[in-house]
């Protein structure tokens, strides 16, 4: 009778080390899902950067501007931010293109007239 207990005690020590080991790998699964979906979001960021880095290597001139046409980056990111869901996919290469601009406004937030062909180019159906 005792060696069923010992026998019963150890059985359920057993079980109850596998079910922590188990809920720990279920968290290690939930981590590596999440450490995943982030590797994704920065991957669709680096494209979207040598995307930008093509587009400003490309020879091909921007079609010409409105005359007196000027853009804000915060215009822009306003624009990106409120229609966020209608362009899912242009999303990553919006905000690579809005990361490398910020840098090219001035104080007030304006960005340089000879890059309004490009904006509207990138961001045209935001405008």
């Amino acid at each position: 009778m005792a060696e069923f207990e010992a026998e019963s005690k150890q059985v359920a020590q057993t079980a109850d080390q596998q079910s922590k080991r188990a809920a720990e790998l279920d968290r290690l699964a939930a981590r590596l899902a999440e450490q995943d979906e982030e590797l994704g979001r920065r991957v669709r960021a680096v494209e979207a950067r040598e995307l930008l880095v093509t587009r400003l290597e490309r020879p091909e001139p921007a079609p010409p501007a409105a005359p007196g046409r000027t853009f804000s980056i915060d215009r822009l990111e306003r624009l990106v931010g409120a229609r966020r869901a209608e362009f899912p996919d242009r999303l990553a290469e919006w905000d690579a293109y809005l990361f490398e601009l910020r840098p090219q406004s001035g104080p007030d937030g304006l960005l340089p007239a000879r890059l309004t062909g490009l904006i509207e180019e990138v961001f045209g159906p935001l405008l």
